[in-house]
């Protein structure tokens, strides 16, 4: 087959995408949901009164993610299954827009492979069985990356809306999520200047519909952050690990990164991807502890996305 035969090219986001949902489903009944989980069926199980009522005093920035789960339960019911399939779907569709990126950037081999061994991080398994948000937003930071540079390439009034949507999407399942954008800017100065502009009129406008509430939440809900201590040495030291689950497998995978990084085109994106928001997050974390390596799971994809 050639590198433009149709089959190939489909194989390419298929075959990460069907590993993602295979290794996603396998044991996705066990174990029971945890604290976290509970706070999920909790939220979307109740009556959309209560609902309302509960988020004034407490994770409001976790609106949009009950909202859409509570409508999920409507329909699908609120067994532990249920409650972690959309999560598993976002993975999966995450594996092979992460494919499809990686051909964008190198070839399709390197798509190939850089969907294959996403699928295959255990913190990919791990979060892609959990009834929380961080899959939706790994899933829509590949999408926003995406559409980045489709945006990039054919500059266009629709391409640009795109783009904002999938990073307004980014930031109403995360607030942190928005730390994307420091990348993505860097990536647009350095590779393609006269796009700036337009550039940061896409990121303003998809920033502007997920900040709102980031900013409500934190104003009227600090409290709820409070348990985040400082980032010290030790919990830097151990952010591999806690990132991809496992120490092992975060050591390999960093230190395997940082040896192939290139600050050249088309490797500067996912390299920026990778470590500009982990950056930010540790300034931001100087003024208002919120190091939780959990809260850059959007970065996950970017450590293997590097063309080559």
């Amino acid at each position: 087959m050639t590198e433009t035969d149709p089959r190939r090219r489909a194989l390419v986001w298929l075959v990460p995408g069907l590993l993602a949902a295979v290794l996603g489903l396998l044991h996705v009944q066990r174990p029971a949901l945890w604290a976290d989980e509970l706070a999920t069926w909790g939220a979307t199980t109740a009556p959309w009164p209560d609902l309302w009522g509960m988020l004034r005093e407490a994770d409001l920035v976790m609106a949009p993610y009950y909202v859409l789960m509570h409508l999920w339960v409507q329909v699908a019911g609120a067994s532990e299954v249920a409650l972690r399939l959309p999560s598993v779907a976002a993975t999966t569709v995450a594996a092979g827009l992460l494919a499809v990126l990686g051909t964008r950037l190198a070839t399709p081999r390197a798509g190939l492979l850089a969907g294959v061994l996403f699928a295959l991080l255990p913190a990919t398994s791990r979060y892609a069985q959990e009834a929380r948000v961080y899959a939706f937003a790994v899933c829509a930071a590949v999408l926003a990356t995406l559409l980045l540079l489709c945006a990039l390439d054919r500059p266009g009034t629709g391409r640009r809306l795109a783009y904002a949507g999938a990073v307004a999407a980014l930031g109403l399942a995360h607030p942190i999520g928005l730390l994307l954008l420091a990348a993505h800017g860097v990536a647009v100065v350095v590779t393609d200047r006269p796009q700036t502009a337009a550039w940061a009129r896409s990121a303003a406008l998809g920033a502007a519909a997920a900040l709102p509430l980031a900013v409500a939440g934190y104003a009227g809900q600090r409290g709820q952050i409070g348990w985040i201590p400082p980032a010290d040495g030790a919990r830097l030291a151990a952010f591999p690990g806690e990132l991809f689950d496992s120490t092992v497998v975060g050591g390999i995978v960093v230190a395997l990164a940082l040896l192939a990084v290139s600050w050249r085109p088309p490797a500067l994106l996912p390299a920026l991807w990778a470590l500009a928001p982990a950056v930010a997050l540790l300034v931001v974390s100087a003024v208002t502890p919120l190091w939780v390596p959990r809260y850059l799971l959007f970065t996950l994809p970017a450590w293997r996305c590097w063309p080559g």
